[in-house]
């Protein structure tokens, strides 16, 4: 034959050898690359050997190791189908000397005395040490049984999940399977490996370490079928006798561990379809499975999910890694912030502590110096990676896995200025509905790209969120703006409703309308549960359109104010509506001036600051008079009418809330008319007149209770406690005040929680409970001081003198009389004055000091008398008494 046919012959005989190669997985068969992948022979080599244009001359295999390992492989996908086909009877002689033949003479004999070497050395039929055969054609090898890469040197903050696997494996009767994930560089193949190490002498038949291959550039993820047909040809399997079916490869890979103790690492998996097929199902394997997707369960399947590591353990690798001196708190500190920069994700860790540990001779002050330099970046990835993009690439991997439409979201989320967002936020930058927004962000949660903070709300990490808007960056720039814009346009409707659910009529109908749809709040409750979820988002909006666009500004300030007002902190909400009011004066919008102005006077009433708040009420009542805005108007009288209350001008406050009820009657305002009577009502309480108090209170609760209020119902539920506590009706008040206190819980609302406590205590008080009355109003106090609400510690001070006077401590008693003297004087509470100075006056008597007693309780009588006061006739009768004894 000449060599022209010679040649002809190899080539045919390893075409058809690669075609039936085809016949598990593919109708083609196999990829020069896939070929490449699973022998490591090079793919430009396995071109020269089948070139993909037919007029091409083809290059007959020169090293043997690397044909061996290609006709291997084929045999091994080939299975049964190559043993029908009898494509198996080569030996590895019958092989070579086929393509000797093909070559030309010189090498065919420095071929041949190679082989012959081989046969006088025993190794005759040797093809690979892959595969055990039976027949002797393709002699066996020693079984695999163990393919576990090394073990981490360094294994940091993992010791929680670590034990859980250990302690499973540990039972009687272990989990099954173990299945980490996490986002990419989480340290996922980290505990699985170091995991696999501490186990591997409980499974003696096998510890075998599998790549999927599911995020590894330039590859596909490996077929369940071609992963059977290794491991079982590491079990000693015959290729021949390899099965063609992925089913039936299954249930021989079963078979062969039914009995065993085998201990099986995926890594890298892409679907519960990739792995269910090659899971063990003998009663002693463990299988340890990692993944980037949170993979949908499997029996005996335990998902181990794993998050950033902890401020300590981040701290603690680092150092570890960068050999610094883990007890020096300087070292500690710089550390603990880097990791912070680092979004305390393991890999990131690693790089910067691997690029600190190549300059040893740094000092402490010049590792803080690179901290800083990392906090100033403006893209933390680049400064992470360094000259490399290792951080970027793993989450190019991840990113590139998922379609374009969630890529896209991913994208547009780092639009987002908030930590977290919803489905209705994510419809927004998308453009579309939200429940198809709903089931991306799911999407994008299994894909382990975004995290879940609460049922249905995500969030980027930290380093995600940079690698968002760098991709982001790359889209055109008028398809963000559109982006943006439409959330905007979300959350400023979104908030609008949101306050008009809390301050019914008090924002205009148009305000609610938007051509992107939100959540429906059906009370208050549910508004305030909205705004505090979105309170970063919020004020991030109010400072982002406050520098670039102030105009966009002003729809944000009302509903923003009307959580801060609640929830503080008051200084942040001052100075947000004080820019409100500037930006309105400025663009000469008198209508937003003017609530800006309402809303700094309420706020500024509750910290004590009333000479404040009366100015600025008075500029906006000016303004609301100019814009005939009758509501407003009796808003801003309501707001005088309060600091009149606290300061204790009570027929001033019955006047202004008396005006302001009837403007609210006039416009058909109910929440208005329930906010004039509740305060009509306390103006009755505070002046002793209780049969007054009855009606505007029980009108006030009809009204709240018909608006749905839930806050409105609260506040006169408490003061109705406290009118049935002065009337001696101890057990209704403890029933109206438990009711108030479950309301003002179920909304969170703090200073209303605390002006519950500090009722029930009165009333344990007049029954004669000091202990625990004295634990409630302790209390009270330290929320109001939290809040700064100073009318409510004002008052929390004064029950707990009366309460230490009653237990027989009056020198604290005295200590606290004296600290509500100096805030009663301050902010002007002349009421709540002459109650400190009556109860110094009793605690000075019970130590002697009568002088002073008499004093103090002629001071306190004095304020009684000019306020008009019922207290006065008592007071005037102890006083009498003390100058007796004087």
């Amino acid at each position: 034959m000449t060599e022209s046919g010679r040649r002809t012959e190899f080539f045919a005989a390893l075409d058809e050898l690669r075609t039936a190669a085809r016949a598990v997985t593919d109708k083609r068969p196999p990829s020069v690359q896939v070929i490449s992948r699973s022998t490591e022979v090079p793919v430009g080599t396995l071109y020269s050997w089948f070139p993909t244009r037919p007029t091409k001359t083809r290059t007959v295999p020169r090293k043997d190791e690397q044909l061996i390992a290609v006709l291997e492989f084929f045999l091994r996908r080939a299975g049964r189908l190559a043993e029908r086909a009898q494509l198996d009877r080569r030996t590895r002689e019958d092989w070579l000397a086929l393509r000797d033949a093909a070559t030309e003479p010189a090498e065919s004999r420095r071929s041949r005395d190679r082989r012959s070497d081989s046969t006088a050395n025993g190794n005759e039929g040797v093809i690979t040490a892959h595969v055990h055969h039976s027949d002797g054609l393709i002699p066996a090898r020693e079984q695999i049984t163990t393919s576990l890469p090394p073990a981490p040197r360094t294994f940091v903050g993992r010791e929680t999940e670590l034990r859980q696997i250990l302690d499973a494996a540990d039972r009687d009767r272990i989990v099954a399977i173990h299945a980490i994930d996490g986002m990419a560089g989480i340290g996922k193949t980290t505990l699985a490996v170091y995991a696999a190490h501490q186990l591997r002498a409980r499974f003696p038949h096998g510890q075998y370490f599998v790549e999927l291959h599911a995020h590894t550039p330039g590859r596909a993820p490996e077929h369940p079928a071609e992963v059977l047909a290794r491991l079982l040809a590491a079990l000693g399997v015959d290729p021949r006798a390899i099965p063609d079916s992925l089913a039936a490869r299954r249930d021989l890979w079963r078979h062969r561990l039914s009995d065993k103790k085998v201990l099986l690492v995926l890594d890298d998996a892409t679907d519960r379809a990739q792995i269910e097929p090659l899971l063990p199902s003998g009663p002693q394997s463990l299988t340890v499975i990692t993944s980037r997707r949170r993979l949908l369960l499997v029996p005996d399947m335990r998902p181990l999910p794993l998050e950033v590591l902890t401020p300590r353990a981040g701290t603690e690798l680092f150092l570890t890694i960068t050999g610094r001196n883990a007890h020096d708190p300087a070292e500690r500190d710089v550390a603990s912030r880097i990791v912070a920069l680092c979004g305390q994700l393991p890999l990131s860790i690693g790089l910067v502590a691997g690029r600190v540990a190549h300059h040893p001779g740094w000092t402490v002050t010049e590792i803080d110096q690179f901290a800083r330099e990392l906090a100033a970046a403006t893209n933390r990835l680049s400064i992470l990676d360094d000259d490399g993009s290792i951080v970027r690439a793993a989450f190019d991997l991840s990113y590139n896995s998922i379609p374009p439409g969630r890529q896209l979201l991913f994208r547009r989320m780092g639009l987002h200025p908030g930590a977290g967002i919803d489905a209705f936020a994510a419809a927004a930058l998308l453009g579309t509905d939200p429940v198809a927004a709903a089931r991306e962000l799911g999407n994008l949660h299994t894909d382990h790209l975004i995290d879940e903070i609460a049922r249905g709300r995500y969030r980027l990490h930290d380093l995600l969120r940079d690698y968002s808007r760098a991709l982001a960056a790359a889209d055109p720039p008028d398809h963000n703006h559109r982006a943006r814009d439409r959330l905007l346009d979300y959350y400023q409707h979104t908030a609008a409703a949101a306050g008009e659910q809390l301050t019914p009529a008090n924002t205009p109908a148009s305000a609610t309308t938007s051509s992107h749809r939100g959540p429906t709040f059906g009370n208050d409750i549910e508004a305030m549960e909205w705004l505090r979820r979105e309170r970063s988002t919020l004020l991030s909006y109010l400072q982002d359109t406050t520098d670039k666009d102030p105009t966009k500004t002003l729809p944000l300030i009302s509903p923003v104010a009307s959580l801060l007002i609640r929830d503080g902190p008051w200084s942040l909400a001052l100075q947000l509506l004080q820019q409100a009011a500037d930006l309105a004066d400025r663009f000469d919008r008198p209508r937003d001036h003017a609530e800006a102005l309402a809303v700094m006077s309420e706020i500024q009433w509750n910290a004590g600051a009333n000479a404040n708040s009366t100015n600025n009420s008075h500029k906006a009542l000016a303004l609301y008079r100019e814009l005939g805005d009758r509501r407003g108007e009796a808003n801003i009288l309501v707001n005088l009418g309060c600091v009149s209350l606290g300061t204790s001008q009570y027929g001033q406050a019955a006047d202004l809330f008396d005006h302001a009820l009837a403007i609210y009657g006039d416009l058909g305002d109910r929440y208005g008319q329930a906010i004039a009577l509740l305060n009509i009502g306390e103006v009755h309480l505070e002046t002793g007149e209780h049969t007054h108090a009855t009606e505007p209170l029980n009108l006030s609760l009809t009204a709240f209770r018909e608006l749905g209020l839930h806050l409105g119902q609260a506040n006169t539920l408490l003061l109705l406690a406290r009118l049935h506590r002065h009337t001696g009706h101890h057990e209704r008040a403890a029933d109206l005040a438990a009711s108030a206190l479950q309301m003002f819980r179920e909304f969170d609302n703090h200073q209303g929680e605390a002006n519950t406590l500090n009722e029930i205590g009165a009333n344990l008080q007049i029954q004669g409970t000091y202990s625990a009355a004295l634990d409630l109003h302790r209390q009270a106090l330290v929320t109001f001081r939290e809040i700064g609400y100073q009318p409510g510690e004002l008052t929390a001070l004064n029950k707990i003198g009366a309460a230490l006077l009653n237990t027989g401590e009056p020198r604290q008693a005295s200590a606290a009389f004296s600290e509500a003297t100096r805030i009663a004087a301050q902010n002007g509470c002349r009421h709540q004055h002459a109650h400190a100075l009556l109860g110094t006056a009793r605690a000075n008597a019970s130590i002697g000091d009568i002088p002073t007693a008499v004093t103090d309780l002629t001071t306190a009588l004095t304020i009684y008398q000019e306020l008009d006061l019922p207290e006065a006739d008592a007071t005037a009768t102890e006083l009498a008494a003390l100058r007796a004894l004087y």
